[in-house]
């Protein structure tokens, strides 16, 4: 139940931070580098910024579950019933911080591949395996920003 809950309160995000990826993707398979231009240059600076955005946007909520898009004054509802799960609150913190991270490390793997794919010149300079590579160090480092987000 509780990482039930956890992906219905993370997928509009999650479908926001999907839509910025292929928004993103889509500029770069239509933009013409000149031939001189580094695409691993590109990369990193891109993946950079990206990857701190969805940290940041997708760590979990924590035990405090406010709804995204209202004004509300106090407590709401959902934080009293939240609180109220016959759960313990690590186990909460801990499904909702794993749920963000999972959400958060599959979207920079499919980055890494798209980019891989959409990018001729970053396909003739580097491998595929060392694509995965630098997706798992890209996952493992940043991951220091979704640890003081989700915190």
């Amino acid at each position: 139940m509780l990482w039930y809950r956890g992906w219905l309160e993370t997928q509009f995000k999650l479908l926001l931070s999907v839509c910025l990826l292929v928004a993103f993707l889509i500029f770069f398979g239509t933009m013409k580098a000149p031939p001189q231009a580094k695409p691993v240059a590109g990369l990193i600076l891109f993946t950079k910024t990206q990857v701190v955005v969805l940290f940041t946007w997708l760590a979990g909520a924590g035990i405090a579950t406010q709804p995204s898009f209202q004004a509300t004054k106090g407590l709401h509802g959902s934080t009293l019933f939240t609180l109220s799960l016959p759960v313990s609150r690590f186990r909460l913190l801990a499904v909702r911080a794993g749920l963000g991270f999972l959400e958060v490390s599959v979207l920079i793997g499919a980055m890494c591949c798209g980019l891989w794919q959409v990018l001729p010149g970053l396909k003739g300079a580097v491998t595929g395996s060392e694509m995965i590579e630098y997706a798992v160090t890209l996952i493992v480092c940043a991951s220091t920003f979704y640890c003081v987000s989700d915190c």
